[in-house]
């Protein structure tokens, strides 16, 4: 198994979702003009959020990509995504 790697700033915490994050990640892309930016439709079940997150586990499992969760250290509360695909 591969291993995801963390970054971090002084602020941030860049990092892979885990299952304590579907809320979080069901907010986010529950919004419509979050959801605009991205090739996904808006979330209208938590199951859409876990389906995500294994998509993305997967994805970086088989050398499709990397997406990281964006976190704020304080909190440990996600604010966003970045990767590449």
């Amino acid at each position: 198994m591969k291993v995801f790697p963390d970054l971090e700033t002084p602020r941030l915490w860049l990092r892979q979702a885990t299952e304590a994050d579907t809320d979080a990640i069901f907010s986010l892309f529950s919004d419509s003009r979050v959801t605009q930016f991205h090739d996904l439709n808006t979330f209208t079940q938590l199951d859409d959020a876990r389906a995500l997150m294994e998509r993305r586990k997967v994805g970086f499992e088989t050398d499709r990509g990397i997406c990281r969760s964006i976190a704020l250290k304080s909190s440990n509360s996600i604010i966003g995504f970045c990767g590449f695909t």
